[in-house]
């Protein structure tokens, strides 16, 4: 059953949505006040993004909501014109996941979780690569993130050779085997899926899928049914594991991809990388937490019980101010607005 227009839109503005026309911020549209158009934050306005030898193939994020997450259709500016998800691809799915309570499906498009305590009132949504090819804008999405301290929680980021001059299988496994994957220590887990020249196309793999960076290089070409097609294409999924991943790398994201590994590194002069959590600070934050529940776990448990399941209420008797001084760091790279200069 597709998602009821009546119970998210006021009549007046269903058919402009419809028919695609709805523009960012209209008056009728009842969503919280995000800002979703304006200046951009940085100097990211110079850049040429169809100039870019890469583009966001799956973008996935977080984001605390100024109102109760219990509406029928949260975000739904954002969604609708800014993401630029089609009204009628919207689908209630009901229970969520990862805590959530509620969700809504974009179809082939991606999903949106929002709803439940435990979440603390976010929503998490996550536009697919289908869902990506459909943004208009993609500096007005950098400067909606940064503008709301949106955290960005995963990010595709893909690069195409339509000819297989620069990437083909054999060269990425030949990469693998000089170390050009590598990043200190043992070399990353990798996988071949071989079509054993059958026409229908390789994959290759680096890395796994639960780090913070997971490589996949196949063959799209074939993969799309041409058996005689060179086109490769090469794209890394990044992950807010021990990483902070701006926002800026939705509007400039060759330097991260070329930043990367250094068998990428041909794509581009210029090569950046995400701000790691040191392993230090994380370890620290993991210690803190074992020790809390050993200490104080139960307890919490009890006021639980004592308020219902109420996580508000449980938090506002056990809250004091501060920060414990040894995860500080921790606080400031990774839970606190991360710098973008």
């Amino acid at each position: 059953m597709k998602f009821p227009i009546s119970s998210i839109l006021p009549n007046n503005h269903i058919g402009r949505v419809q028919s695609g026309v709805a523009r960012l911020g209209s008056a009728g549209l009842h969503s919280p006040h995000y800002v979703i158009r304006g200046e951009s934050t940085n100097n990211y306005s110079n850049i040429d993004h169809e100039s870019q030898l890469t583009f966001i193939d799956y973008i996935a994020f977080t984001v605390r909501h100024v109102e109760r997450s219990e509406t029928a259709f949260p975000l739904q500016d954002v969604i609708l014109n800014l993401f630029c998800i089609p009204i009628e691809s919207l689908t209630p799915i009901g229970k969520g996941r990862y805590g959530y309570t509620n969700s809504i499906g974009f179809g082939s498009y991606g999903n949106m979780l929002f709803g439940g305590a435990s979440q603390r009132n976010t929503i998490h949504v996550q536009i697919s690569g289908t869902g990506c090819k459909l943004v208009r804008d993609w500096l007005a999405v950098y400067t909606w993130g940064e503008s709301n301290n949106v955290k960005l929680r995963r990010l595709d980021i893909a690069h195409d050779d339509h000819d297989g001059i620069e990437i083909d299988i054999a060269r990425a496994i030949n990469w693998y085997d000089k170390g050009l994957f590598g990043d200190r220590g043992r070399p990353p887990k990798r996988q071949l899926f071989d079509d054993f020249n059958d026409g229908s196309g390789k994959t290759f793999y680096v890395g796994a899928r639960g780090n913070s960076r997971f490589v996949r290089i196949y063959e799209k070409g074939k993969q799309l049914g041409d058996p005689e097609s060179k086109w490769c294409r090469a794209e890394i999924e990044f992950k807010a594991v021990d990483q902070i991943i701006p926002w800026s790398a939705v509007v400039d994201s060759d330097p991260f991809f070329a930043g990367a590994y250094k068998a990428l590194s041909f794509l581009t002069t210029r090569q950046d990388k995400f701000e790691r959590i040191r392993r230090e600070e994380a370890i620290a934050f993991e210690q803190a937490l074992h020790w809390a529940r050993q200490h104080v776990g139960q307890f919490i448990n009890l006021l639980c019980l004592k308020h219902d399941n109420d996580s508000e209420k449980v938090v506002a008797d056990l809250r004091r101010d501060g920060i414990p001084k040894k995860l500080e760091q921790y606080f400031a790279l990774y839970i606190n607005k991360p710098r973008t200069e």
